[in-house]
């Protein structure tokens, strides 16, 4: 039992390796009044990708790895 569920974690760490992707999330806030932004966009200038916030200032960008900017 222990040899299935290590093949199984090694599997799928594996799995998730070659997909080699980056998420970044978060809020945007006003840092004078803290009011959520909507529709901020944020924006990797190296991977020419980016994402605006929702109603609430949240947004998630997906990035290859190794993405500095």
């Amino acid at each position: 039992m222990k040899y299935l569920i290590s093949t199984t974690t090694l599997f799928l760490v594996c799995i998730l390796a070659q997909g080699q992707t980056v998420t970044i999330s978060g809020y945007i806030q006003d840092h004078d009044t803290g009011e959520n932004l909507i529709g901020a966009t944020v924006y990797s200038l190296n991977d020419q990708l980016g994402t605006t916030t929702n109603y609430y200032g949240y947004f998630s960008l997906t990035l290859p790895a190794g993405t500095k900017e």
